[in-house]
């Protein structure tokens, strides 16, 4: 990864992060998945947080009627429930069954299991430095709220749509010819298994 743009092998990494995250947290696509990243996110607030309806659509930029299918779904398969708040019946809240937070407590006791690994690999002034720039990169140690900054990325990424590039003749470029148009990297990904440049033909 020395010959790699920083930013490209950053790509990489995230790429291994974002499978093992998935696959410890059994992530499945699609927006009535039980795990899908959305439904994730309900069963999670849930638990940490007193959540309303109207929460779920604000925190994942979605419409009423797209958080009461997810809603619909986990509480079908009895991970949460709804009930009416104590102070104004109107308000509707969700918050986990025994089985959804028996569920997040097998997966976190997972994910600290593999993080306390692979900390392990690193010497305890090494596991600090990289602490300290994890935290400046992704801005949680500025003294900021956790929610806060998780609805900022939410309303960021919504408002960030890039377009592909299409060729001349048609067509759109792959993604190692992207990152060298912006980057100017000839060869951004290096590593046998990555994202590395290949001939590839019509099929």
């Amino acid at each position: 990864m020395d010959k790699m743009l920083p930013i490209v092998a950053l790509r990489e990494c995230t790429v291994f992060i974002h499978t093992w995250m998935s696959v410890l947290l059994r992530t499945e696509m699609g927006k009535k998945g039980m795990f899908s990243p959305v439904a994730l996110g309900i069963l999670y607030m849930a638990y940490f947080h007193k959540i309303r309806m109207k929460d779920i659509s604000e925190r994942f930029n979605v419409s009423a009627s797209t958080a009461t299918d997810y809603v619909n779904n986990l509480e079908k398969n009895g991970f949460v429930k709804r009930v009416r708040g104590e102070d104004d019946r109107r308000d509707i809240y969700i918050v986990p069954e025994k089985k959804g937070e028996k569920w997040i407590l097998e997966r976190e006791t997972e994910i600290f299991s593999f993080l306390d690994k692979r900390l392990a690999v690193l010497e305890p002034s090494e596991q600090k430095t990289f602490l300290s720039l994890l935290a400046k990169f992704t801005g949680y140690g500025d003294g900021k709220d956790h929610d806060i900054l998780l609805m900022n990325m939410v309303n960021e990424a919504a408002k960030e749509g890039t377009a592909a590039a299409e060729k001349e003749g048609g067509g759109y470029e792959r993604v190692e010819e992207m990152v060298k148009r912006v980057y100017g990297q000839k060869n951004p990904y290096i590593t046998k298994g990555g994202f590395e440049s290949v001939e590839r033909k019509d099929m």
